[in-house]
């Protein structure tokens, strides 16, 4: 009998063995099933995934046609001009030794009245001024160097009005403002140093206590002038302040006077510009229009200019409707635009930009290009 029960317990735990297997195997095949369903369904083919790769198509630039004054303007590029004078030692005295007792710091603003050296104990005063000095100033000269010097010395509060004529009470208020060693009845030319407005010490080259020749240089003055050197290489027809437009740090300035300078030996020609009004910038442009439209015209980008089929010039209208080729007649042309009149074309109506090169373009004259068949409407 017991024989018999362990008999019957193996078979029984065999067919569960069998049947559990079975299971296993069915489920397997269940998963294999499913999975093969969802990656049919999920899998793209070569063509699909390329499709969705590709950019996608975008509807092509526009712009609209404006109702403007075109004007072309050719720029230039400016700079203030920069002057320099080179301070020279003067003759000392008899009896003394060239030596060099103070010199004026780089950087130092050259006033009237500034003593930029000594030399021998004999100052070196700058008078501001776009004139020149070559004589001894006596009480009682006249002419073009007093009334520089007078203008000078009037702007510095020694005189209270300047003319023509130096007098005693001009030579008194040089004498106790700057120099309280020069005669009575002068102004010594070896003492006066002529500056730009503007002006200060750029770089001293000879230290003090340094025995220095007649004639050497000390140091350099340096002022900005008011006036801008452009350069137009060669400058053409009629420039005037009507037809330029002068521009510095992005903002337009009024133009005072200009002067065109043709080329020649020495150099390139330029334009030389005086601004109406003081400028703190060093760097500027020069605008001069080469050409102007009779009045305000209807105006497209250039890039909207196509050659139809037929090889006429024409535009692409995109409206509520869609597309629409109308055939235009050109006229001036300015800054990028052209003047276009065509069929109903008006301010505010977009137009096609044929920018970029895109399959079925090709090169026409002039470097433009357009569609080898024009657009359907």
């Amino acid at each position: 009998m017991p024989v018999m029960f362990r008999s019957w317990r193996w078979r029984l735990l065999s067919s569960d063995r069998g049947g559990r297997f079975a299971a296993g195997v069915v489920g397997a095949v269940l998963a294999s099933v499913v999975w093969l369903v969802v990656v049919v369904l999920t899998s793209t083919t070569p063509g699909e995934a390329r499709d969705r790769r590709a950019a996608p198509q975008l509807p092509p630039p526009t712009a609209a046609l404006t109702t403007t004054m075109l004007r072309q303007v050719t720029w230039y590029g400016c700079a203030r001009d920069r002057v320099t004078i080179q301070v020279e030692a003067p003759v000392p005295p008899a009896g003394r030794r060239s030596v060099v007792t103070t010199l004026a710091r780089a950087g130092t603003a050259a006033r009237t009245g500034t003593k930029l050296a000594t030399i021998a104990g004999e100052p070196l005063i700058a008078v501001v001024t776009h004139g020149a000095f070559y004589r001894d100033l006596t009480v009682g000269d006249h002419g073009s160097d007093v009334r520089s010097l007078e203008r000078a010395i009037e702007k510095a509060g020694l005189i209270p009005r300047a003319d023509d004529v130096l007098d005693a009470g001009s030579v008194r208020g040089w004498r106790a403002r700057f120099d309280p060693d020069s005669p009575a009845d002068r102004i010594r030319l070896s003492t006066v140093v002529a500056v730009p407005p503007g002006s200060s010490v750029n770089s001293a080259t000879t230290p003090v206590g340094q025995t220095i020749e007649p004639g050497s240089v000390l140091l350099d003055v340096q002022s900005s002038s008011t006036t801008f050197t452009c350069d137009v290489p060669d400058p053409a027809g009629a420039i005037t302040p009507t037809n330029v437009a002068f521009e510095v740090d992005g903002s337009a300035v009024e133009v005072d006077t200009l002067v065109a300078r043709k080329r020649d030996a020495e150099g390139p020609g330029h334009v030389d510009v005086e601004p109406g009004s003081v400028v703190d910038a060093d760097q500027g442009r020069l605008g001069i229009e080469s050409s102007r439209s009779d009045g305000p015209v209807l105006a497209a980008p250039l890039s909207a200019v196509t050659t139809d089929a037929e090889g006429n010039q024409a535009v692409v209208v995109v409206g509520d409707d869609g597309r629409r080729e109308v055939r235009v007649s050109l006229g001036s042309t300015a800054q990028g635009l052209v003047e276009v009149r065509g069929a109903g074309l008006t301010d505010g109506v977009q137009v096609v930009l044929f920018d970029a090169r895109a399959p079925g373009e090709q090169e026409v004259p002039g470097g433009t290009r357009a569609p080898r068949s024009a657009p359907s409407p």
